[in-house]
């Protein structure tokens, strides 16, 4: 048997299951059977080859069982039966497999084969076990006594029942509790990262008791490689107990250089097969996969996860109805368009909390010369989770040396996004993409940004350097803020991230006439900024580079604050 080759195809299957194409993984599933061809290392002798032997043996039977639940879930229950009924001769004691033969039996209307089904498992167990059987297998033989065609049923099945004959109303049994409990629950959360550093108090805030007669939104923002999805599942790791239906997890794509935004029919019809729903993916309208999507999860709790928005209007037909589901979503920028009952904005992180990150990423000896070196890289790396991770990557295992040689290629602004590259993780192309959805004048603003011979700016500056006006300056770093391009500093005051600022002048340089103009704007603004005190006699001093009396800035009080109250 080709172990390997097995492994490969069962995980294509598992993959395509997760993705609601059951067809595909059963036919990957039985691909996968079809590699077991008599006992697996057979005649080898030796405990090594015994306990390989038993695992496979117990991997076939689980693989057997999740094709067959596809398999009954599509209405191809003609195709298990045969299988199922040598398997529980070959286990006379597996519940797991007299339920889905039950549940077999009952789809090709042999309710009575599926009674006698369960009195053998039954008189075994109590005769021989001296227990009555589990749960799973008593819920099933409830649905058989009632008649419940939803639970033995698949999409396809029930939909040629339907044709044939009406199907009868389920009743709620006693002791089957929800409705929930007849579908398979899904868990869709990725790996969690590791070395997950600091963000106690926002991690606090999206983990907090949520209110049980609503859908609780809570929302992260923050700018390309802040951590923002890494957040996001840690904090839906520790809530996912407290959601019995499922936690579902959507990459959105908003921002991604290599895929298209994933359209919103895609996704509905995608999350309407993760709850059982598939019947109502047929609609091509996607008012329609909303209403059915709705209509679906309105008796259920779900944790669901929308990872990397685009626009609020991608969200909101995503939303589930049913009381007490939460979601928690990401996106780089705010989405207000959301009504949200938590918001955390999210920034890179402390100083000391990035040394400490890329500290257990690269380990080492911990001398003070390494401490040095590793927060100076931080530093460098402006404390951007992505970067630290890429950093190191780039330096696990490598002398002392390296990394000091490394942080002095960063110390280089003209090499520092081009040295935070790593296989396909990239700052630079984080930001690009961030770059390219923005509207024209707010791109022109942000590589004027970059040009500002301060730290912080503000609107007149700004306005100064591209001949607008103080007002439309003011709008554009609003919208550059609400992007997460920018951070706001104050009420009137802005500022760009260390690596942003790299990457605003970088791009800046393709438009020399545009530089020149920025500079010489700033520049005179500054100078008659400076003048004022000689001026303030005058009362009001002309805004450089424009007709006098039109747009001036009065009262600038020897130029501490040229934002705020000057100039509103």
């Amino acid at each position: 048997m080709d172990v390997p080759r097995w492994e490969e195809i069962t995980a294509e299957g598992r993959s395509a299951r997760n993705s609601g194409d059951l067809d595909a993984a059963v036919d990957a599933w039985s691909k996968a059977l079809g590699l077991f061809r008599g006992e697996p290392l057979a005649g080898v002798p030796g405990p090594f080859a015994e306990s390989e032997r038993l695992r496979l043996a117990e991997h076939r039977l689980v693989l057997v069982q999740d094709k067959v639940d596809c398999q009954l879930r599509l209405g191809r229950h003609h195709e298990a039966v045969g299988e199922l009924f040598s398997l529980t001769a070959t286990h006379p004691y597996n519940e797991a497999l007299a339920a889905l033969l039950m549940r077999a039996l009952c789809a090709g209307n042999r309710q009575a084969d599926a009674l006698d089904v369960y009195a053998t498992v039954r008189r075994r167990l109590v005769g021989e076990q001296g227990v009555e059987p589990g749960a799973e297998l008593r819920r099933v033989h409830e649905a058989v006594l009632r008649g419940d065609d939803a639970f033995f049923l698949g999409t396809t099945a029930r939909q040629g029942r339907t044709m044939a004959q009406p199907a009868k109303q389920p009743t709620e049994p006693r002791h089957l509790g929800p409705a929930h409990h007849r579908r398979r629950v899904r868990h869709e959360l990725p790996v969690e990262i590791g070395n997950f550093t600091g963000r106690d108090r926002e991690l606090e805030l999206l983990v907090a008791p949520a209110e049980a007669r609503v859908v609780t939104v809570r929302a992260v923002d923050g700018m390309a490689g802040v951590g923002k999805t890494a957040l996001v599942v840690r904090a839906a790791r520790k809530l996912s107990d407290q959601y019995p239906d499922g936690c579902l997890f959507v990459e959105l794509h908003g921002h991604r250089e290599d895929r298209e935004t994933v359209g919103q029919q895609r996704v509905l019809r995608r999350l309407l097969r993760a709850v059982d729903a598939g019947e109502g993916e047929d609609f091509e309208d996607r008012d329609e996969l909303a209403a059915s999507w709705r209509a679906a999860t309105a008796p259920l709790r779900l944790l669901l996860v929308l990872d990397d928005a685009s626009c609020a209007e991608q969200v909101r037909p995503l939303l589930p109805a049913g009381s007490g589901s939460m979601v928690l979503m990401t996106s780089r920028q705010r989405l207000t368009g959301v009504d949200a009952d938590r918001r955390i904005s999210l920034s890179p992180l402390d100083i000391d909390e990035a040394t400490g990150l890329l500290t257990r990423i690269v380990g080492g000896e911990g001398s003070v010369r390494e401490h040095v070196a590793i927060r100076e890289l931080a530093t460098l790396c402006d404390r951007l989770p992505l970067a630290l991770r890429i950093v190191g990557a780039r330096i696990q295992d490598r002398p002392l040396w390296a990394v000091e040689a490394l942080a002095a290629r960063l110390t280089d602004d003209e090499r520092r996004l081009d040295e935070l590259t790593v296989e396909d993780r990239s700052v630079e192309v984080a930001f690009q993409i961030s770059y390219s959805q923005l509207p024209a004048a707010e791109q022109c603003a942000f590589r004027a940004l970059g040009l500002s011979p301060t730290v912080q700016l503000d609107r007149l500056a700004l306005a100064a350097m591209l001949g607008w006006t103080p007002s439309d300056a003011e709008q554009t770093l609003q919208s550059l803020a609400d992007a997460n391009l920018v951070q706001q500093v104050t009420a009137h005051r802005y500022r760009l991230h260390d690596l942003m600022a790299v990457y605003a002048r970088r791009v800046a340089a393709a438009f020399p006439d545009e530089v020149a103009a920025a500079r010489s704007g700033v520049f005179r603004l500054y100078v008659a900024a400076a003048r004022c005190p000689l001026l303030q006699r005058l009362g009001h001093v002309v805004l450089p580079g424009r007709p006098a009396g039109h747009r001036t800035i009065r009262g600038l009080g020897g130029g501490r604050d040229l934002a705020g109250r000057d100039g509103r």
